[in-house]
């Protein structure tokens, strides 16, 4: 790929693991570029949107999921809409993972098989506190504990998404059914934060709405409209991290009907308003003691 269009930065490493933030400023494409992945990593999307394909899967990474990739195996990433896409790639070391997947799997390659999660509340929070605690150059240990913590998380994360895997398939072909859920966030987030309406997407994928809302519902585990609260939410948080901090504006920019509205959606995702999270901020940035309980969200 021309690199012209990336920027990568290792912002911490340690022996737990290394972290990276990516930005890509690739234009909107169809066939995109292979990348070998040289060790484990998992890949948070801040902001924006892009394609994966391993193989016969396909994807798309939006700032609800988070991707895991393998070593020595090639994926293609592509760009279903512009804008690019900001990332923070983190590379737990191999002793890391062992000691966390330890009675949960058989082998990191049985965790890693797994090409993707959602993004729960309490990555969501782990994740905001790991970017502040590296922006003000918080000790190591401090950032050490938050990468284990979150890691550990996924890990439980995947794992009860593999006893949820065990249900008995619907007719589809799963590759039909995964194509369709990622025409559906692809559309959805080509006109993010205004997305069109069910009756829209079913007339663009000749599908009727009905059908369309139980395939994605079945995939994903939510429903269309949850999926695209949980967009939003995500990219408010990112604009408070950025130092947005005008809650009614954020709010709005983000497709919220107004304040009320936004800060009702927040408390139920995350369990805290969004002005406690703002204050939460300020405390880690200000590098003083966390003052919400992460393990309430568990």
């Amino acid at each position: 790929m021309n690199g012209a269009y990336l920027r990568d930065q290792l912002v911490f490493t340690s022996a737990i693991a290394n972290v990276s933030t990516h930005c890509c400023t690739h234009p909107r494409d169809r066939r995109g570029y292979e990348y070998e992945s040289p060790t484990h990593a998992i890949q948070f999307v801040r902001s924006g949107v892009f394609g994966r394909v391993a193989g016969s899967v396909r994807e798309i990474a939006d700032p609800t999921v988070v991707l895991f990739s393998k070593p020595r195996t090639t994926y293609r990433y592509f760009h279903p809409a512009d804008g690019g896409d900001n990332c923070v790639i983190i590379r737990p070391s191999l002793p890391t993972l062992s000691r966390l997947l330890d009675g949960m799997f058989p082998s990191i390659l049985d965790c890693f098989s797994h090409t993707s999660t959602r993004v729960s509340p309490r990555c969501g929070l782990l994740v905001s506190e790991l970017l502040q605690q590296l922006s003000c150059s918080d000790s190591m240990i401090c950032v050490e504990e938050t990468l284990l913590h979150l890691v550990q998380e996924l890990v439980r994360q995947i794992s009860n998404k593999s006893s949820q895997d065990l249900r008995p398939p619907m007719r589809q072909s799963r590759r039909h059914r995964r194509d369709l859920t990622e025409d559906v966030k692809t559309l959805v987030i080509r006109t993010f934060p205004k997305p069109p309406s069910l009756g829209q997407l079913a007339i663009t994928l000749n599908h009727s709405p009905a059908y369309i809302s139980r395939i994605f519902s079945s995939e994903c585990g939510i429903s269309i409209r949850k999926y695209i609260t949980h967009l939003r939410l995500r990219a408010a948080t990112t604009l408070m991290e950025q130092g947005n901090l005008d809650l009614s504006a954020v709010g709005t920019d983000c497709g919220f009907y107004d304040q009320s509205h936004f800060t009702r959606e927040f408390v139920r995702f995350y369990g805290i308003s969004p002005s406690v999270y703002r204050r939460n901020l300020a405390a880690v940035g200000q590098n003083r003691t966390r003052q919400y309980n992460l393990s309430s969200l568990a």
